[in-house]
């Protein structure tokens, strides 16, 4: 469906108490067996399987975008069985029970599972929305099961201004579920939920506010998760807000703000066995803050990103790190450096690319892997030490284990290991108050309380408690 700048200001809503779902397939029922698999002969659904953002960008066999793990992904067939998801594989030989085949030659569905007595559907449909016009609102409608490939970016995508969505959910959809590529979009109380790639992505979204939502299992056909994948990811990005939505099993990041994001809050979220908590990369400004990230390789990776508040955030069983911090060779000063947002100079000195300016405080950090970092950073590029880059860790409550910080020397490898509060004030600034929990947890303690730092009204405002506020870990009751 078009929505075309005529039809600004236009709202579909379901019918009240009536469920209302957009689905991009179609029952399949006529079915011969031919030998151990089952044929639908007469299949027209016949899809582009672009593995990029931009159609013939690399050849065959040889996208950044899919890995090993899943050679289908980029195939946006999809087949389910009684609503159970079929797996997709290369060719008519290897389909077994539970797997499908689309033989674009002969115009055939392969099915391995006998579909006598149920319901099989089969995507034959791209997309749900196009929408051109400004003003629109979409809400109380479901969407699921779109064909889409990777450069046609979502089921839905919004290119007019000041959407809203609420009460949509958008699910099993091939690759993106929601796209946004206009300014002033808010998303309220949206459920992105097993699609292929990325639940909700966006690129030059400014404004955009997403809030009360459930972003949960995307990239589900396990493409590689970058370039791209996530529960939920943004570029080019000025003014984002990200606060009170639970981002759960998703199988890469479950919120990535990349390629010169400037301005963002991402507060009062849970983040739960993502791949990566959060991570932030080559991009500025902003605050994360009053969230819980339990598990991932990083709860909360910041990459070529500066001026960050990271405030009363809970971070527990990660992989490698807590907080970890790191940076690369790329540089806004750099036009050749892919990244940049064309709306702004190269150089934009709002956003050079450089991990600097850090402040890492009221947090509670659990135990993890033993080896591993609950605070981390190094320059692996470049040679700029940690203590160049502006870095504040302080008011935290650490676990016993594993090393508390590790700070980086100005050699691109030496990592220096702090295990407790007072070798690490020693060393770097005698200012830093920090307590070890004991025993090891991530529930705050009156040692992590004793230390907090009162929270600024920059942060205090995005949280939405007190200014001046006394507290390690999270503010609870402004959690989903």
């Amino acid at each position: 469906m078009t929505i075309a700048p005529s039809k600004s200001g236009l709202t579909i809503q379901s019918y009240p108490n009536e469920a209302v779902w957009l689905d991009g397939t179609s029952a399949v029922t006529t079915w011969v067996k031919q030998g151990s698999v089952y044929v639908h002969s007469g299949w027209n659904a016949l899809f582009s399987h672009n593995a990029s953002f931009s159609a013939g960008q690399y050849p065959s066999g040889q996208s950044p975008f899919v890995g090993v793990q899943n050679p289908m992904a980029a195939w946006p067939d999809g087949m389910w069985i009684d609503g159970v998801q079929q797996r997709q594989v290369a060719s008519r030989s290897a389909v077994i029970n539970g797997t499908f085949f689309v033989d674009y030659a002969r115009h055939e569905l392969v099915l391995g599972s006998d579909p006598a007595g149920h319901s099989v559907r089969a995507s034959d449909v791209q997309q749900a929305f196009q929408v051109f016009g400004s003003h629109v609102t979409i809400r109380g409608i479901g969407i699921r099961r779109y064909a889409t490939t990777l450069d046609q970016l979502g089921a839905v995508v919004i290119q007019g201004s000041d959407a809203r969505l609420r009460d949509v959910v958008v699910t099993d959809n091939a690759t993106g579920g929601i796209a946004i590529i206009s300014p002033n979009a808010t998303l309220e109380q949206v459920s992105a939920l097993g699609n292929g790639a990325t639940g909700v992505g966006g690129n030059k979204a400014d404004g955009i506010t997403i809030r009360n939502s459930l972003i949960q299992g995307n990239n589900f056909q396990q493409f590689n998760p970058s370039p791209s994948a996530a529960g939920i990811k943004f570029t080019k990005t000025r003014g984002i807000t990200v606060a009170g939505s639970v981002f759960t099993g998703n199988q890469a990041a479950g919120l990535w703000l990349d390629e010169s994001t400037v301005g963002f809050a991402v507060v009062n979220n849970r983040f739960a066995r993502n791949w990566i908590g959060a991570e932030l990369e080559l991009s500025d400004t902003g605050v994360f803050a009053n969230n819980v990230v339990d598990g991932g390789k990083h709860a909360l990776y910041i990459y070529n990103t500066g001026n960050v508040q990271v405030y009363n955030n809970s971070f527990a069983n990660y992989g490698v790190g807590g907080v970890f911090m790191s940076q690369d060779h790329r540089r806004q000063s750099n036009p050749s450096d892919p990244g940049h947002d064309s709306r702004y100079p190269a150089g934009d000195p709002t956003n050079p690319w450089l991990t600097r300016n850090i402040t890492v405080s009221n947090n509670t950090f659990g135990a993890a892997n033993p080896g591993m970092f609950q605070v981390y950073a190094l320059d692996k590029e470049t040679r700029i030490s940690a203590d160049a880059m502006n870095l504040t860790v302080k008011g935290n409550q650490f676990a016993p284990s594993p090393t508390m910080v590790g700070w980086g020397g100005g050699d691109n490898v030496t990592v220096t290991r702090f295990y407790t509060p007072n070798a690490l004030s020693g060393a770097k600034n005698s200012s830093w108050r920090n307590a070890i929990a004991t025993p090891a947890s991530v529930a705050p303690t009156a040692a992590g309380n004793a230390v907090a730092l009162p929270l600024p009204p920059s942060v205090a405002n995005k949280v939405g408690v007190p200014t001046g506020s006394v507290q390690v870990g999270p503010f609870l009751s402004r959690l989903p």
